[in-house]
């Protein structure tokens, strides 16, 4: 498990990297679509992670992910 930590380590930064881009404030109304576009990117990478199904689903307030592996 180790071995896999290192091997990948750039690529664990540069998914984290991805999200932290994206201005998501979720107490600010400015950044609604901002919300939207980082739970995209997190359904994205549920699915590069290998979940089965993932999905953003609308709310009352921000969107939700939901993803499983089966």
């Amino acid at each position: 498990m180790k071995e896999y930590i290192q091997e990948n380590m750039g690529r664990f930064f540069d998914e984290l990297f991805s999200l932290l881009r994206i201005p998501s404030i979720s107490a600010k109304q400015d950044h609604k679509n901002d919300m939207v576009r980082c739970a995209e990117r997190l359904k994205e990478l549920l699915l590069e992670a290998g979940a089965d199904e993932a999905g953003v689903y609308p709310s009352n307030g921000n969107p939700v992910v939901f993803g499983k592996k089966i």
